[in-house]
């Protein structure tokens, strides 16, 4: 099943890209629109974007999906957990719990 996320710009309300993600392989694809104004992005998608490349896949997907939830070896990870629900650790459910939100910017996703 493809679980599908458009990620938002908190500071203009509009769509900078597409998140999937394959609950059957496990693997996230970020789907950037080339229309939409590079510094108005989150940085990973902003450097790729100005590279020309709009599909991030693999690692790439990885890391952005990665620099927005709480790492696994943070101090009271299982406290966390606890709170959101998780039975374990897994970027997914935490993605969801928090929106993708992050203290560096104003870009979160929605389930589409």
């Amino acid at each position: 099943m493809l679980k599908t996320y458009t990620i938002v710009s908190g500071d203009t309300q509009t769509s900078c890209g597409i998140l999937l993600y394959d609950t059957e392989k496990d693997t996230y694809t970020v789907q950037i629109d080339p229309e939409h104004d590079s510094s108005d992005m989150p940085a990973i998608m902003a450097v790729c974007a100005e590279r020309d490349k709009y599909t991030l896949s693999g690692k790439e997907a990885l890391r952005l999906v990665r620099s927005r939830v709480i790492p696994p070896d943070r101090q009271n990870i299982d406290q966390i957990l606890e709170k959101i629900g998780a039975a374990y650790y897994s970027e997914l459910a935490i993605l969801e719990y928090t929106g993708g939100r992050c203290c560096r910017d104003n870009f979160y996703i929605e389930r589409v």
